[in-house]
């Protein structure tokens, strides 16, 4: 059953998503944007074979497409999500909620807060002795080494830092709690990058995972610190799989389920993708 607090909370953290039709000189500065920062580490990145690759995903997606998905996060809304998103995430929890699976929830990936104060209102109002993990850097997406990183995440980076790769302030983000009436002490934070905080964790059981990080190996630290801290019956949410911008996330999660043989089938909800861990 719908709650009107949580109905009026969707509604307050979608404002100021819209983002302009771009003019033609914004698409052409954002090109530039993308030769200038790749440039830079062309030489390293030829020298290591990763050059063509990351030209052949950042020329797979048409460039307004890339635009957008940069330029999404220069805004004020708490989430670049649409409330089409907000609601699956909404049922997915009320689901895990209702069917009883055990755990608590957690997002890796927070930016502004968006998602995890919608969960967390959740638990206030349907199971408030669970708690929230909410995982980030709170500095953004780090910069890539072109020694180390897949051509995947190179590319994807040169799009994100258009708009700073979601560079935000954990004060920020409680205060956006606390303002929504979200905060309490079933909030855990987690600050730093993931290969850092998730795997000592202090994690019993999760009941909905939340997958929201854009890179390859941060997507790959998240699962395997935590998916084997799902509950059989929880649920994994994947924001990028299927996004046109994150090319090494999906990679990330294809090789995850093919190295543990899950064989569970995989939903896809726009360009978000879910599955349920088999009982």
């Amino acid at each position: 059953m719908a709650s009107p607090r949580i109905e009026e909370l969707k509604a307050e953290l979608v404002r100021h998503r819209a983002v302009e039709t771009p003019t033609a000189e914004q698409i052409e500065a954002f090109r530039q944007h993308l030769y200038t920062t790749l440039e830079a580490l062309r030489p390293r990145l030829e020298a290591r074979g990763k050059w063509q690759a990351i030209v052949d995903d950042l020329t797979s997606t048409p460039l307004d497409e890339l635009y957008y998905a940069a330029e999404g996060n220069r805004g004020r809304a708490l989430t670049v999500l649409g409330r089409e998103f907000l609601d699956d995430v909404e049922g997915h929890a009320r689901y895990v909620i209702a069917a009883g699976v055990p755990g608590d929830f957690c997002e890796a990936g927070v930016f502004r807060g968006g998602i995890s104060i919608l969960l967390s209102a959740l638990l206030g109002e349907l199971a408030p002795r669970r708690r929230l993990w909410a995982a980030d850097s709170f500095r953004g997406l780090p910069p890539p080494d072109p020694d180390r990183d897949a051509p995947a995440e190179i590319a994807s980076w040169a799009v994100l830092s258009w708009t700073g790769a979601f560079a935000t302030n954990v004060d920020e983000v409680v205060a956006s709690f606390e303002r929504l009436g979200a905060y309490g002490d079933h909030v855990k934070l987690l600050v730093g990058w993931f290969e850092d905080t998730l795997p000592t964790a202090p994690i019993e059981a999760l009941a909905l995972l939340r997958v929201d990080c854009q890179y390859e190996h941060s997507t790959r630290t998240v699962l395997e610190a935590l998916y084997p801290k799902l509950s059989a019956g929880g649920r994994v949410l994947l924001n990028d799989y299927g996004h046109g911008a994150y090319w090494g996330a999906r990679a990330a999660i294809d090789a995850f389920r093919a190295k543990h043989s899950i064989t569970a089938d995989v939903h896809m909800q726009g360009h978000s993708a879910w599955w349920q861990k088999p009982t």
